[in-house]
C-alpha cells in the first residue's frame, strides 16, 4: 500500500480533509476575534454530502435505518424539551447535539464515499490506515507541545483555548493536560486517540506486505499515539485496556484452535518489541513524574491498596449519580436535561438523559447506534475483526457516558461511529449488488 505522499494530489487533499475532519481547530484571527473551522470543514462537506446521498438512487438499509433512528430521536428530544418550557425549564443543548450530528452524519458519508471513489475495493483498509495515521500525526503534535516550551507558545499564539483548557496547558496544575490543534480535549480527546490506535492495531492483519520500514513507521506512530495519552486524558487507557482484551483474547482463541505460528503472529511479536523499545528510548520519565502519575492512578491505587478504584471514579460514585427520585421520572424522565436553566451538578451523560427522557427514552436515542452491531454481525464472516471492533465501541459508548456525554456532538468519537456507519453502507451495497448478480446467473444459467 502506498503511503499518502505518493499519492496524487486529490488523495493529498482527502487525507486531509480527514485529518481536520476529526481535529478542527479554532483559529485566533485578532486579538478577541476567533474562527471556528469547523464551519467550513464539517459544514461544507455536510452539504455535499447531504445532496449526493439522497441524489444516489442506491441506498443502503445500514445508513437510511441509522438516518431514521436519529431523525425519530431528536423528535422524541424535542418533544421533551418543549415539554420542558411549560414546565419552566428551558434546555435545547441536545437540539443542538441533534443539529451537529446530521451534519456529521452527511459529511462522514461524503469523505467516505470520496475514498470509495478514488480507491475503489481497496477503500476499506485505506481509510482504516489513514484514521491511525491521522490520530499519529495529531499525537505527535501533541508531544511537541508537551516537550517543547517554545513550540507550545508559539502554537497557542494562533490556536485558540477554552478558559479550561488554558488553565491545563499553561496554569499551575498538577498535571498539565494538552489538546492539540483542538480547542479542548481531556476524555474526549483522550479516547479518540485510544481508539485510533486501535483502529490501527485492528488493522495490522489488512496490511499484508509490512516490510520493516514500514513496520518500524507503525510501531513508532503507535508509541506516539500511546505516549499522547499521557498528556491529554487517562479515559483513553481504559479505552485501550478493553480494545486490547478483546484482542488478545482472539489472538489466543486462534492460537489454541490452530496450534501454529503464523507470519501474522511473528509480525506483531516484532511490532511489540519495537513499540516497547520505542517508548522506553523516548520518554523521559523522571521529567514528566505528575502525568505519570495521574495517568497511571488506578494501577497505582491498585498496588497500594489491592483495589481497582480511581480519584475520578471515586468522586462520581459519591457526588455524581444524580437520578430522578420517583419510578415514573427514572423510568420516562423529567425533561429536564440539566444542562439548561435548572442546571444539574454533575457531568455525566447517562445523568443528563435520564434526567430528561428517563430510561426508556435513554434506550430509544441511543438506538441509532447500536443497528451498527446488528449489520456487523451479518457481515461477520467476511469482516470478523471489525465485527469485534464494532462491538467493543457499542460497549464503551455505554461506560464512557458514565464519565461524561458522549452522543452526537463534534467529538471524536461521533465521527469514528459515522466513519464506521457508512464503511458498512458501502459494504452492505457491494453485498446487494453481488447477491443480485449472483441471482441473475443463476436464472440465466
Amino acid at each position: 500500500m502506498d503511503l499518502i505522499n505518493n499519492a496524487p494530489l486529490h488523495k493529498k487533499i482527502l487525507f486531509a480533509l480527514l485529518f481536520f475532519w476529526m481535529f478542527p481547530p479554532v483559529l485566533k484571527l485578532f486579538p478577541g476575534v476567533v474562527f471556528q473551522t469547523n464551519l467550513i470543514i464539517i459544514s461544507i462537506p455536510a452539504f455535499l454530502g447531504l445532496v449526493g446521498y439522497f441524489k444516489y438512487k442506491r441506498q443502503s438499509r445500514v445508513s437510511n435505518t441509522v438516518l431514521i433512528l436519529m431523525i425519530l430521536g431528536f423528535v422524541y428530544i424535542l418533544m421533551y424539551e418543549f415539554i420542558g418550557v411549560l414546565i419552566g425549564v428551558i434546555d435545547f443543548n441536545f437540539t443542538k447535539e441533534y443539529v451537529m450530528g446530521f451534519m456529521l452524519f452527511f459529511s462522514a458519508y461524503y469523505i467516505v464515499s470520496q475514498y470509495k471513489f478514488y480507491y475503489g475495493n481497496k477503500f476499506l483498509e485505506v481509510l482504516l490506515i489513514h484514521m491511525f495515521y491521522i490520530g499519529a500525526i495529531h499525537s505527535f503534535l501533541i508531544l511537541s507541545v508537551a516537550f517543547f516550551a517554545n513550540f507550545k507558545e508559539l502554537f497557542y499564539e494562533v490556536i485558540w483555548l477554552t478558559g479550561r483548557q488554558e488553565k491545563y496547558t499553561f496554569g499551575d496544575v498538577f498535571n498539565h493536560r494538552y489538546s492539540g490543534l483542538l480547542s479542548t480535549g481531556l476524555s474526549s480527546l483522550s479516547t479518540t486517540h485510544a481508539t485510533l490506535l486501535s483502529i490501527g492495531l485492528f488493522c495490522l492483519h489488512r496490511v499484508g506486505d509490512f516490510k520493516f520500514i514500514k513496520l518500524m513507521l507503525f510501531a513508532a506512530s503507535s508509541v506516539g499515539i500511546f505516549l499522547s495519552l499521557i498528556f491529554i486524558g487517562r479515559s483513553g487507557f481504559v479505552v485501550l485496556g478493553m480494545y486490547m482484551l478483546v484482542f488478545s483474547c482472539l489472538y489466543l482463541y486462534n492460537f489454541i484452535i490452530n496450534l501454529k505460528v503464523s507470519y501474522f503472529s511473528v509480525k506483531v511479536f516484532i511490532f511489540v518489541v519495537l513499540a516497547v523499545l520505542l517508548s522506553i528510548s523516548a520518554f523521559d520519565s523522571e521529567k514528566y513524574t505528575n502525568e505519570l502519575a495521574s495517568s497511571f492512578d488506578f494501577i497505582i491505587r491498585f498496588i497500594e491498596t489491592g483495589v481497582i478504584r480511581e480519584y475520578s471514579v471515586d468522586t462520581i460514585l459519591e457526588s455524581h449519580l444524580i437520578f430522578p427520585s420517583d419510578p415514573f421520572g427514572l423510568l420516562f424522565g423529567t425533561a429536564n436535561f440539566g444542562r439548561g436553566s435548572m442546571p444539574i451538578p454533575s457531568d455525566l451523560g447517562v445523568v443528563y438523559l435520564v434526567n430528561g427522557i428517563g430510561i426508556v427514552g435513554t434506550l430509544f436515542v441511543f438506538s441509532c447506534f447500536f443497528i451498527l452491531l446488528y449489520y456487523a454481525y451479518l457481515f461477520k464472516k467476511d469482516f470478523k475483526l471489525m465485527f469485534y471492533f464494532i462491538l467493543v465501541f457499542e460497549i464503551l459508548l455505554i461506560v464512557l457516558n458514565f464519565k461524561d456525554l458522549y452522543f452526537l456532538g463534534f467529538i471524536g468519537f461521533s465521527k469514528i461511529f459515522f466513519i464506521f456507519t457508512f464503511m458498512y453502507h458501502f459494504i452492505y451495497l457491494e453485498r446487494v449488488t453481488y447477491e443480485k448478480e449472483s441471482r441473475k446467473v443463476k436464472l440465466h444459467g
